[in-house]
């Protein structure tokens, strides 16, 4: 900017203006690059929307019926981690902040345009949705709740449940630890002989089909180096705080 003085008088408005801005400029440059930073290890991607490879961005995110009536907002996703499967859908409905329900995975699509998740399901029969009590994560979590929520929405269990007659040789899971993915970001994961490896930077899912893609290890400071890993290949230690791949650190680098 080119300012006019008049004589000796002192510099005019904007040049104190510009004079504070290039103050500024470092301060702005080291916020931003603090945001960049904090997108990568995150995962976030808020100008994105994709709907095979999203993590966070479906955390507050709509959910409205064929019919464009709002029936809820996403308040978390629950995954059984070893499975390498999501388990349910806990949402806030509309108008009922007080109460939590769960929906199945599978019965939810997305819809890409709108930026919101779609149930073809009535509002009525949506509110009679199972509860999920967030006071009882654990009880909520096991198998006889999940597969009453999985048929509520018309939907046959991927896991084994109780009084099921299985064939012998038929592959069949069963339900195993069941956490947020938001708990399931940062947990350390160290292999067999308790040797560091990263962390969990990100879940890489496909809601619709109801899996994890594959995990996100953050192996260097500031998230400078990721490698890919299959969930399948992860599994909780004892106290359920932590992970343990069966690999050492320098096998997940070339991952």
């Amino acid at each position: 900017i080119n300012v006019r003085r008049a004589g000796n008088s002192r510099p005019s408005v904007i040049q104190e203006i510009e004079i504070d801005l290039m103050k500024l400029k470092p301060i702005l440059i080291t916020c931003a690059l603090a945001v960049l930073c904090s997108c990568a290890e995150t995962g976030t991607h808020s100008s994105k929307f994709r709907p095979a490879e999203s993590f966070t961005e479906f955390i507050g995110l709509d959910i409205l019926n064929l019919q464009n009536e709002k029936l809820g907002t996403v308040k978390y996703i629950t995954a059984d981690l070893e499975n390498a499967r999501l388990v349910e859908v806990l949402v806030t409905p509309s108008g009922d902040p007080g109460r939590t329900l769960a929906v199945a995975p599978r019965a939810l699509t997305l819809d890409s345009a709108r930026h919101v998740m779609r149930l073809n399901m009535s509002k009525a029969k949506f509110d009679a949705a199972p509860e999920f009590d967030t006071s009882d994560f654990a009880g909520s979590s096991q198998r006889g709740p999940v597969a009453r929520v999985n048929r509520y929405f018309g939907l046959e269990p991927w896991f084994f449940t109780e009084g099921q007659t299985v064939q012998k040789d038929a592959k069949i899971l069963r339900l195993g630890y069941v956490q947020t993915t938001d708990q399931l970001r940062r947990l350390t994961i160290q292999n067999s002989k308790g040797e560091y490896i990263g962390k969990v930077g990100a879940l890489r899912m496909d809601l619709p089909k109801g899996q994890i893609i594959h995990v996100v290890v953050v192996t260097g400071a500031m998230a400078s180096a990721r490698s890919v890993v299959q969930a399948r290949a992860l599994r909780f230690n004892e106290a359920k705080d932590g992970l343990i791949l069966e690999d050492t650190k320098s096998d997940v680098a070339g991952e």
